[in-house]
């Protein structure tokens, strides 16, 4: 993601460069609306239930009653039943451990660094395949007549990745020849991830084949730039790269002079195998913000967008 963020950056800064050679003249300066909302949506984790089965008690003669067969496999006491006549259910709360599936927010939060970590690491990998998107559109701009300018410049610079990496030993090499180890690939690009529970909306697990799915959702968080100082989105900045309009590298000759964005919550979900490898991982990161700057000419823009990256990796 951290290479599409920098794409991001480049089309906001080409859109101050462009615009500004009109030479509006006035000193209202620059605001950029950014506004979007995530579709992503956790599922409640499903315990995997072992249904018991229950011995029918052994008629007895009148005289001597016969033993009764104990069943041991499961709880019942031989020959009880339910006043319905049903045997009864098992206990729900023995799946999660004996599966191994995560079952509080505590426990997948703490599983979500354990496996992503793990991967970063991984020299069992022989492949990635990772597909990035950006979606930012140009909602509102206040000179008209350069609506259709914006519009084209957002499409030359929304290009999304899609790339595939053969991997030996932790290092990825692309078909383009460029080689990392995949520390610098995965989110959070270069650092471990440090995801803690009081930064989540919601985390569960699901059994998924042999192994299990993260589902988690993200706090809404707000980073400001007061034209000095910056307040950083320290959730979304501990598992991921989000975009950030103060610490954008702009020309010489342009400034943005304060900022404010919204991340209304970014999704993260995670396939792991038997083994406890990472198989997928999918992350969606939407973005509300506006921003101020001086560049010489005036000018409103509404932008509303969404970055999307999906990893695949074989073993």
């Amino acid at each position: 993601m951290k290479k599409e963020i920098k794409i991001v950056a480049v089309v906001l800064v080409a859109l101050i460069v462009f615009l500004s050679g009109f030479g509006l003249g006035t000193t209202k300066g620059i605001k950029i609306n950014v506004a979007v909302s995530g579709n992503g949506t956790a599922q409640a984790a499903q315990p995997v239930v072992q249904t018991p089965v229950t011995q029918a008690p052994t008629a007895a003669p009148t005289t001597t009653p016969a033993p009764v067969q104990e069943t041991p496999s499961n709880n019942v006491t031989p020959g009880a039943e339910t006043p319905s006549g049903e045997a009864p259910s098992a206990d729900a709360s023995q799946p999660a451990a004996s599966t191994g599936v995560p079952a509080t927010p505590a426990e997948v939060v703490a599983k979500y660094n354990e496996v992503i970590n793990a991967a970063k690491k991984d020299l069992k990998y022989t492949s990635m395949h990772k597909v990035g998107t950006i979606d930012i559109q140009c909602t509102d701009c206040s000179v008209s007549f350069l609506q259709g300018t914006v519009d084209n410049l957002l499409k030359t610079f929304m290009k999304g990745t899609d790339k595939k990496f053969t991997v030996a030993n932790g290092v990825a090499t692309d078909q383009d020849g460029g080689q990392a180890d995949m520390n610098a690939y995965i989110v959070p690009n270069g650092r471990d991830a440090a995801l803690k529970e009081e930064y989540v909306a919601s985390a569960t697990a699901t059994p998924s084949g042999d192994g299990y799915t993260l589902n988690i959702t993200l706090k809404s968080e707000t980073s400001t730039f007061d034209g000095t100082n910056t307040v950083n989105p320290v959730g979304h900045e501990s598992c991921l790269d989000p975009l950030n309009l103060a610490t954008l590298e702009l020309p010489a000759n342009a400034k943005i002079t304060e900022a404010s964005m919204t991340y209304p919550g970014a999704v993260l979900t995670v396939d792991v195998n038997g083994a406890g490898q990472v198989t997928k991982l999918d992350v969606v990161l939407p973005l509300e913000g506006t921003g101020t700057g001086k560049l010489g000419a005036s000018l409103t823009l509404g932008l509303k967008g969404e970055m999307h990256d999906t990893y695949e990796f074989t073993y």
